[in-house]
């Protein structure tokens, strides 16, 4: 957080035990914070209390404004499956969910999206790899 501020940032996006009281003493926000997760595989709710719903309870008690989500790769990060129809379908219900329960104690969802290749993020119009955020707002 001190370097952060003598770097003359103003708001990060983190998220961790004890992080309130380094923001107040170095003047600088939370704005949001990450997580990651398969969320291609079925739920799991011990799994998502400690690594999506807490994360998301501690920013907004920290006036944080969005949750930033990245869906863990099939396989690993080196060596990428593609996923199937089904683990797709079930992708999309995970994050609806995580959407809707990180809904009440007044967070958004943005999507930090890792294309399986470059060719997924290819268009004529674009000319090269995109990075795409989608914001999700639930009203």
């Amino acid at each position: 957080m001190k370097e952060a501020a003598e770097a003359g940032y103003d708001a990060l996006e983190c998220v961790a035990d004890g992080l309130g009281d380094l923001a107040k003493r170095y003047g600088v926000t939370v704005c949001g914070g990450y997580v990651g997760g398969p969320f291609h595989l079925p739920w799991n709710p011990a799994t998502a209390e400690e690594k999506l719903l807490k994360p998301a309870r501690q920013l907004a008690a920290l006036g944080g404004e969005f949750l930033t989500v990245n869906c863990d790769p099939k396989g690993t990060w080196a060596k990428r499956e593609r996923k199937t129809e089904d683990e797709l379908k079930q992708q999309g219900e995970n994050l609806s969910r995580l959407a809707r329960d990180v809904k009440l104690p007044g967070l958004c969802i943005l999507m930090h999206n890792h294309a399986n290749s470059n060719a997924i993020h290819q268009s004529p119009r674009l000319h090269g790899e995109i990075s795409t955020i989608f914001l999700w707002n639930f009203a």
